[in-house]
């Protein structure tokens, strides 16, 4: 915005206004005309940030079909998995190993001797019906909740501090269904919430500066690692896509090279091809030698992307299967009980 400074000063001078009140007026007008260029500029932002979604959305994922059809064929190509592969996984180091763990909530028993192990590299499923018992294995896992039972070990050490921020240190990451961003911090400032990178050190913590350079770069070397498309980790959260977010959530918990990461429902709010992309992200996570327990009500889903599938039903093990077609209807039975 131009503004010719004389014919304001002028204008004032004819409507006979004073010296004080010309420097108010002043004032004003290069207040407003401040805002306005600000206006400007974030709407400018957010169309280019809108053309840009609209042309990733246009763009079909590969084969050009977008259906359940083309999810699992697509499934089937970011996995591969082969009989060698899963007798690689199975020699691979254990990441977790949960030993006879159970927990009582008053006189309801809602885990009864249950035991499983994940591998590195290993996308282990965990199937079973509503109040199975898999939400609050994981809480267990990830040290929101204490055994009554058994013990839990994380590459190796025992879990004997049942809290988050425990786990957190021994390589448990999280990702809860509702994703736990905060909306209106910038991408890559969710990737260090909690964990601000900030100077100088001999500064009281409170008191220091965030280094924001240090941190968007080291969250877009990990954006690229895993090949997630997000346009720009300057953008709030709250202007991104679902599928954005969630491979924010998902790149954010391997971003400080934890060796176990925990997905609940990753893809249950999302589109066929989001959840497609958060398929190939799983994937990638498995390559890096991270071990993923995933959780998920569809059934398509596992098979594209997982090992092995562990059934719970009344917070016991009901059996353990290869995912597949063929035994699809053996999942089926272990959760219903048949």
């Amino acid at each position: 915005m131009r503004i010719s400074w004389g014919v304001i000063h002028n204008a004032l001078n004819i409507l006979n206004i004073s010296a004080f009140y010309q420097f108010i007026a002043i004032g004003a007008v290069i207040v407003v005309a401040v805002e306005i260029d600000v206006l400007r500029r974030a709407f400018e932002r957010r169309r280019r940030a809108h053309q840009g979604e609209l042309r990733e959305a246009a763009t079909p994922p590969s084969g050009g079909r977008i259906g359940d059809e083309a999810l699992v064929t697509a499934g089937r190509e970011i996995r591969a998995i082969s009989p060698d592969e899963i007798r690689h996984i199975s020699q691979a180091e254990t990441i977790l190993e949960v030993a006879n763990v159970g927990k009582r909530f008053g006189a309801l028993q809602v885990l009864d001797g249950v035991n499983l192990q994940v591998r590195a590299g290993e996308v282990l499923a965990l199937l079973g019906d509503n109040g199975a018992g898999k939400s609050t294995l994981v809480k267990c896992i990830s040290g929101v909740h204490e055994p009554d039972t058994g013990t839990i070990r994380i590459a190796g050490t025992e879990l004997t501090i049942y809290h988050p921020a425990e786990a957190r240190k021994l390589g448990v990451e999280t990702v809860y269904q509702d994703l736990a961003l905060f909306e209106n911090l910038q991408a890559f400032a969710n990737f260090f919430a909690g964990r601000e990178v900030a100077g100088p050190g001999w500064l009281p913590e409170g008191l220091r500066l965030c280094r924001d350079k240090v941190m968007f770069e080291h969250s877009r070397a990990v954006i690229d690692g895993l090949e997630v498309r997000v346009p720009d980790l300057r953008r709030p959260v709250a202007t991104m896509s679902g599928g954005q977010r969630q491979a924010v959530a998902v790149a954010r918990a391997a971003a400080f090279s934890a060796p176990l990461v925990i997905l609940d429902e990753p893809t249950a709010a999302l589109g066929v091809r989001e959840s497609h992309a958060v398929l190939g992200l799983i994937s990638r996570l498995a390559k890096k030698r991270v071990g993923v327990i995933l959780i998920s009500h569809n059934m398509e889903h596992v098979m594209a992307v997982a090992h092995r599938a562990v059934v719970l039903r009344r917070g016991r093990v009901a059996g353990e299967v290869i995912p597949g077609k063929e035994t699809e209807k053996e999942v089926v039975a272990f959760m219903v009980g048949a």
